[in-house]
């Protein structure tokens, strides 16, 4: 909980009254992006994901440089 969760919750109990039903269903909505988020592996999830484990196993580096350096300039 943030400083800014944590006081609104504090004046919700002093004032002895909750969060109105929008918001709940707006929090419980951000909670589920967030664990849907930290769930997902990106890395097998999109092309470009499988393109740079790929190259990591042919070069049998922990990197991969995306763009080399221009000497002509």
């Amino acid at each position: 909980m943030s400083k800014k969760e944590a006081y609104r919750y504090m004046c919700y109990i002093f004032h002895n009254k909750g969060p109105s039903k929008k918001k709940v269903e707006k929090k419980m909505l951000r909670e589920e992006m967030e664990e849907k988020l930290k769930n997902r592996d990106l890395s097998k999830d999109s092309k470009f994901g499988k393109f740079l484990k790929s190259e990591q196993e042919k070069t049998k580096n922990p990197y991969i440089i995306l763009q080399g350096k221009n000497n002509n300039l």
